[in-house]
């Protein structure tokens, strides 16, 4: 993709939820004003903050008339996004996490997949990282194009559900919205949105930088609602998939079903004393035998099927303990 060359820049609304980041959120918002994308609506939904963070959205945005702030009770993530997308005008939407950063040609890159190849959708590689990093310079390239079919087969196999990395066109989106009130929100809406795509563009560079929180909440101990909310998701993706009666893509959504299951069985491992009846463990390991997909050289799957849930555990637990 040749950047010398001058394409349009349809307006594209970026939106931000904020909620308690007062620490982090100017350096957020700085990595989208600097961008070389310029026609850019910047929504930051300030979700009921209890420290300063919404004063600092309205003084973001006395500094670039590009920003727009929205302030409200607390909705929690998914409400936020949903809120921000109510009052998007651009043609293309993206999201970024308010302790998150972007590459200065993010934007630039990911708009011109959806301008030049109309795509519904554009997506990037991402690095989680606790610290800045010194950004690299992008050389010219060619965006995978991925039709429908492939875009959720690569979605489905390699785990791929968040939205931060990803730039959709507004039309694709349409009325579909975030789950409300739960962990797992970007899974349902992900497939919702890849299941009405004709074009999935690929920009294979690490344009995201998420931001690694070691006191964020997916380093925090087992949750069992977190558990219900990652296996519930991955439920939903199966009956969104099940609607394009394509066998490898059931497979696939089967398989990423199991994996879930099994990560679970793992989280409980390193906190047993939340599910000392293993009564968890044993909704997990149903749920796992229903959606083993017939891979033999899974030995998890072959342990969790053959071996009692509280044996698997315990081995579980001794092999963390080891790295």
């Amino acid at each position: 993709m040749n950047s010398k060359t001058t394409i349009e820049q349809p307006l594209v609304s970026v939106i931000v939820p904020v909620y308690n980041v007062e620490a982090y959120l100017r350096r957020c918002v700085n990595s989208i004003i600097v961008q070389t994308y310029t026609n850019l609506e910047i929504i930051l939904i300030d979700d009921g903050s209890p420290d300063k963070s919404g004063e600092l959205c309205d003084q973001l945005a006395i500094e670039d008339s590009r920003i727009k702030v929205i302030h409200q009770e607390n909705e929690g993530l998914s409400g936020a996004r949903n809120s921000g997308i109510d009052v998007a005008n651009g043609l293309y939407i993206a999201f970024v996490d308010s302790d998150d950063w972007l590459h200065t040609r993010y934007i630039e890159l990911l708009a011109n997949v959806l301008t030049l190849h109309d795509t519904d959708l554009s997506e990037c590689d991402k690095l989680s990282t606790p610290r800045m990093v010194k950004e690299t310079a992008i050389s010219e390239f060619e965006p995978v194009i991925l039709n429908k079919e492939k875009a959720i087969e690569r979605s489905l196999f390699y785990g791929i559900w968040g939205v931060p990395y990803r730039m959709f066109r507004k039309s694709a989106i349409g009325d579909v919205r975030f789950i409300e009130g739960i962990t797992a929100e970007d899974a349902t809406f992900t497939f919702e949105i890849l299941s009405k795509i004709n074009k999935l563009g690929v920009v294979d560079h690490r344009l995201y930088f998420y931001f690694q929180n070691p006191e964020g909440i997916t380093k925090s101990e087992f949750h069992t609602g977190r558990m219900y909310d990652f296996v519930n998701a991955s439920e939903d993706i199966k009956k969104i998939v099940a609607r394009e009666n394509n066998p490898n893509l059931n497979k696939l959504a089967a398989r990423n079903l199991s994996l879930v299951s099994i990560r679970q069985i793992k989280e409980i491992a390193s906190s047993p004393d939340k599910d000392k009846d293993f009564k968890h463990r044993k909704w997990l390991k149903t749920i796992l035998l229903q959606n083993i997909w017939g891979d033999p050289s899974r030995v998890q799957f072959l342990m969790v099927k053959f071996l009692p849930i509280s044996l698997f555990s315990f081995i579980t637990r001794v092999a963390r303990n080891l790295k």
